[in-house]
């Protein structure tokens, strides 16, 4: 899971699909209250020792709440991979006594939603309930999260299901080349493996497999809690060790994989059959999260590929040149690496083309560095949607998780808004000279197969 850095708003619940991390587990919080902001949120331990986050926002009678157990689909075996994929699906899938349809019937009789993912490091839920519901909501929650039923027909269909979600993705250009770019660029290492697995890894898993890895994924070691809604600090420390105090601790081994930048790559790769594009991937390293230029960074990085209109690659691959429809870049940030990634697609005769230009838009940067206009209006567009991110009180849980599982503060935000305000326009082109070099970007391409071979020069 990584935290949103630099984003094309229409396209960010792409981006976090395959950054690993979005927080597919909070997908059910619907909108609330405006949210409060960082600083009011309250760090609290429960008796059982459990890490919370609390906003308290009794403007509405609902109540979010969202965990993070850190670990993930890098905890998947070799040749399982989307084995914590299918476990997280199926922890609704009835528990205890009550079979799916009985579980899912007693979910919607009290107006609450519930919801299970796993990203590359971490397995995340969300539970959103009124407030009056709250008691009876938590325990259906406490109930999948230690008594999942995993039973061999659901489980069967669940992992049909996969197979033809992964099936489904294979007809989208631009996801599946990301996901090549991943296996390529990441060859070897944990960041490779896609969080859902393939078809064949998928078809060679069973029941008890799930069930193995549920165990190594339910460890309350590795646990934090969010609360944002109507309940005050005292119902909300008693909750939470209500729900999870009685989890295992230490069952999984839970590690950070080794710091990686992605490798410098130049391949070309057919695409399957039915695709009529032409896509290309394209991606640089970036200054580190808690490095002094990563603000700096992630400035430049919006300037060339907001997928704003007033956008380089936009203006230059789009607007002038009439190459592609869209392109943008945001860059990936978690511990374990830092890199600008980007995508186009495009008509096959056109590829050659549409990359000179891209590599034309990083050597203007290189060479000139940006205005202050441009420097400005980054600035400006940075934190006004970072605020919208999380404009309610559902979004403000979503991304106070998430900054949980990157090692982060509750006052990232703050932070960010300081270290971007700080960039001035020497810094910027100090580091528009020493990072946005156009021989460093990674490319990977793919076209329809007979199309020749589009080279990144």
């Amino acid at each position: 899971m990584n935290i949103a850095i630099s984003y094309r708003p229409r396209s960010l619940r792409f981006w976090r699909c395959y950054s690993s991390i979005l927080l597919a587990g909070l997908l059910a919080l619907t909108a609330m209250a405006p949210a409060a902001t960082a600083r009011d949120v309250q760090k609290l331990t429960s008796p059982a020792g459990i890490s919370i986050w609390l906003v308290e926002d009794h403007g509405v009678p609902l109540v979010a709440l969202g965990f993070a157990l850190r670990g993930g689909s890098l905890l998947d075996p070799p040749g399982k991979e989307g084995v914590g994929s299918l476990y997280a699906q199926m922890m609704d899938e009835g528990a205890g006594d009550l079979d799916a349809n009985t579980f899912k019937s007693r979910l919607a009789s009290l107006g609450a939603q519930l919801s299970f993912s796993v990203s590359q490091r971490a397995l995340t839920g969300g539970l959103v309930t009124l407030k009056k519901n709250v008691e009876e909501a938590a325990q259906l929650l406490k109930l999948a999260l230690h008594e999942p039923r995993l039973e061999e027909a659901e489980f069967e269909r669940t992992k049909r299901q996969a197979v033809a979600f992964l099936a489904f993705e294979q007809r989208k250009p631009e996801r599946l080349a990301v996901r090549k770019f991943y296996e390529a660029a990441f060859e070897g290492h944990p960041y490779a493996n896609a969080v859902n697995g393939t078809a064949e890894s998928l078809r060679t898993l069973t029941v008890e497999d799930v069930r193995s890895q549920g165990a190594k994924l339910i460890d309350a070691s590795q646990l934090h809690v969010v609360i944002v809604g109507a309940i005050d600090a005292a119902e909300a420390t008693r909750l939470v060790d209500e729900v999870f105090s009685e989890l295992p601790s230490g069952q999984g081994k839970q590690h950070t994989p080794a710091a990686i930048p992605p490798a410098k790559i130049s391949k070309n790769i057919s695409s399957p059959s039915g695709h009529a594009v032409a896509t290309a991937v394209f991606a640089l390293p970036m200054p580190r999260l808690g490095d002094q230029h990563f603000f700096t960074a992630m400035a430049l990085n919006h300037i060339l590929g907001s997928g704003n209109f007033d956008a380089w690659l936009t203006e230059e691959v789009r607007v002038k040149r009439g190459l592609t429809y869209s392109i943008s870049s945001s860059i990936i940030a978690n511990p374990t690496t830092s890199f600008s990634l980007g995508v186009l697609t495009t008509k096959p005769e056109n590829m050659d083309q549409a990359l000179k230009a891209v590599r034309a838009v990083y050597q203007r940067m290189k060479t000139n560095g940006p205005t202050q206009r441009d420097l400005s209006n980054a600035k400006n567009s940075l934190n006004g949607a970072y605020l919208l991110g999380i404009d309610t009180s559902a979004k403000l849980a979503n991304q106070l998780l998430g900054l949980w599982v990157d090692g982060l503060g509750p006052d990232y935000a703050s932070i960010r808004r300081s270290g971007l305000n700080r960039v001035s326009a020497a810094d910027a082109k100090d580091i528009a000279q020493r990072v946005f070099d156009p021989d460093e970007i990674r490319f990977l391409i793919m076209r329809p197969a007979n199309q020749g071979s589009a080279k990144p020069n």
